[in-house]
């Protein structure tokens, strides 16, 4: 009995770490089937060529509602949809194989030496645009490989749901989330920047290095694996992959596995795999806690 205690308290301080700390959020337990699985990459053998950096909406018809791409072109079109006011609402697209966005054979050099092809997030979302993704994106367990600069999203909405995809072998170094108008709120995350809708089954194995300096104003700033601020649903998630963030300026870090800040959302059988690195004047994080709960599990 007394083990079985000692198991669900550290349960109950990882999923703490997991979502960041809020007073409405609701956090449920971590599924220990799940704890206990390691997720394999995507062995899926279908596989594009390398993004040549160009975009291709051709798939697109507003008349229909499914719609099926295969190339990292066609994703950079979905982007450039989006991002030109199109929420797809009521819509699903479905990756029917991996896609790879750079040349991958050096993408642990990437923090100084960048690839030929930066993302621009799907919904963009930024002191200029305020875009929103409303629509389904199934991976069907596939994989986008090569994402730099930017996390996949910047905001997905109240509508929408994302699920069944891996992110790996990239490198995340700018915000893909920022709103003025709300506290100069900034969110990185890999899948996407600020959540409303739903998540689920999806890993992050990007690596997340943030590094900035506001001294004029006060930002709060929410960093995480998948998502960097949670108003939504996040289920059967992973993060596999390191999350640092440096600021040497007015800024509150708030920085997480699975997401930086869980306001008002639900995390549900979840689970953080990599170590959570955060250095600010005004931090508010408990990074130091993931050392001592990972120490008590080993």
């Amino acid at each position: 009995m007394k083990v079985w205690k000692r198991v669900c308290m550290i349960a109950t301080a990882v999923t703490l770490i997991l979502a960041g700390f809020s007073s409405t959020a609701t956090i449920y337990r971590i599924n220990p089937i799940l704890a206990a699985e390691e997720e394999e990459d995507s062995t899926t053998e279908t596989e594009s060529a390398v993004w040549d950096g160009s975009t291709d909406t051709s798939w697109y018809d507003s008349e229909e509602t499914v719609f099926h791409i295969s190339t990292a072109e066609e994703l950079a079109g979905l982007a450039a949809l989006v991002n030109n006011g199109k929420s797809m609402q009521g819509q699903t697209i479905f990756l029917d194989a991996d896609i790879i966005l750079n040349d991958i054979s050096n993408y642990e050099n990437w923090s100084s030496e960048a690839p030929a092809n930066k993302w621009t997030p799907i919904a963009s979302y930024n002191s200029y645009n305020n875009w929103s993704f409303q629509g389904t994106l199934d991976g069907q367990g596939y994989n986008i490989k090569g994402l730099f600069y930017t996390g996949l999203f910047g905001y997905t909405g109240e509508n929408s749901s994302v699920k069944n995809l891996t992110l790996s072998y990239g490198y995340i170094e700018n915000m893909n989330y920022y709103n003025r108008t709300y506290n100069d709120v900034m969110g990185i995350g890999g899948l996407t920047g600020y959540n409303a809708g739903s998540i689920s089954n999806c890993s992050n194995q990007v690596t997340i290095s943030y590094s900035y300096s506001y001294n004029n104003y006060d930002v709060y700033s929410y960093i995480g694996g998948i998502c960097g601020l949670n108003g939504g649903k996040i289920f059967n998630c992973t993060n596999k992959v390191s999350v640092s963030v440096i600021s040497n300026g007015n800024s509150y870090c708030y920085s997480g596995g699975i997401s930086g800040k869980n306001d008002g959302g639900e995390i549900s059988y979840c689970m953080n795999n990599a170590a959570i690195y955060t250095e600010s004047k005004k931090i508010a994080t408990a990074v130091e806690l993931l050392g001592i709960v990972m120490a008590l599990l080993l």
